[in-house]
This record gives C-alpha cells, sequence and structure tokens, in this order.
C-alpha cells in the first residue's frame, strides 16, 4: 500500500492521476514483466480454493479503489477529467484496465499492452491533454 500512498496524493489531481500510471508502466517496465500484480495474482489463484485469501484481497482492492476514487473525485471537481460516471466508476475501471493490461504485458513480455491500456485510460477518462494514444495508436483516433 505505500505505493499508493506515495502515487496517489490528492494534490494536483490529474497530475496525480498521471504520475500514478507512470509509476505502474515504469515499475512493470524495470521487472521485465515478471511477477505481475501481486494482489491481482493472488486473486487469480486463491479466491476459489481459499476464502481467507480472497477476503484479504478483497479488501486490498477496495483500499485502492477508495484511495483512487478520491483522488479521482478531487480531479472531477477541478474539471481536470471526466465527470460522466462516478469517482468510484471510474476507478474501479482503472484498476481493472491496469490489472488488464500488467496480465497481457506479463504474458507477452512486452510493455504495449500495458502502455496502451494506459493511453486508452488517458483518452476515457479525459486525461487528453497528457495522452499520446493518437499519436501511438492512429486507429484508435480514427474510431474517437
Amino acid at each position: 500500500m505505500a505505493f499508493l500512498d506515495q502515487t496517489l496524493t490528492p494534490e494536483g489531481s490529474a497530475a496525480a492521476l498521471e504520475q500514478f500510471f507512470s509509476s505502474v508502466l515504469e515499475g512493470h517496465i524495470a521487472t521485465g514483466f515478471v511477477g505481475g500484480c501481486l494482489f491481482g495474482n493472488t486473486a487469480l489463484e486463491m479466491s476459489d480454493s481459499n476464502a481467507e485469501f480472497a477476503r484479504m484481497v478483497q479488501d486490498v482492492f477496495e483500499t485502492w479503489i477508495r484511495k483512487l476514487a478520491f483522488v479521482v473525485e478531487v480531479a472531477q471537481r477541478q474539471d481536470q477529467i471526466s465527470k460522466e460516471l462516478s469517482s468510484r466508476a471510474l476507478a474501479t475501471q482503472i484498476i481493472a484496465t491496469i490489472e488488464g493490461g500488467i496480465m497481457m504485458s506479463r504474458l507477452k513480455k512486452d510493455e504495449t499492452p500495458l502502455r496502451q491500456s494506459l493511453e486508452t485510460l488517458r483518452n476515457l477518462i479525459g486525461l487528453k491533454a497528457h495522452s499520446q494514444i493518437d499519436a501511438d495508436f492512429p486507429d484508435a483516433a480514427a474510431t474517437s
């Protein structure tokens, strides 16, 4: 949880989200996409067979959602990101997208899936000023 506390500060919320996204990508690039996310891995491997682990991981994800939703809410109040969905719904989608991007990058041992997931998130939540999606993924720009 120290990683979340360091990267998800509500001050300058759009900047905090950008820093969080960049830190996630940089952290996984540094490991060569080996290991993935401890909590995501535990959720996948243990949730069906160990109720105690499942509850523990649910608590971790709930804390992550709550911390992220607070930063999202502040960014929404400051008109820095989309207000179309609730802060909790956006936070949940951000986490689901990041976890999927990590899983796909881990499988390929390539940063492209996670990078694309993060760029798509930036576009979807309205961090368009920070986004490189149009340059990196021209097909996505044509459909938006």
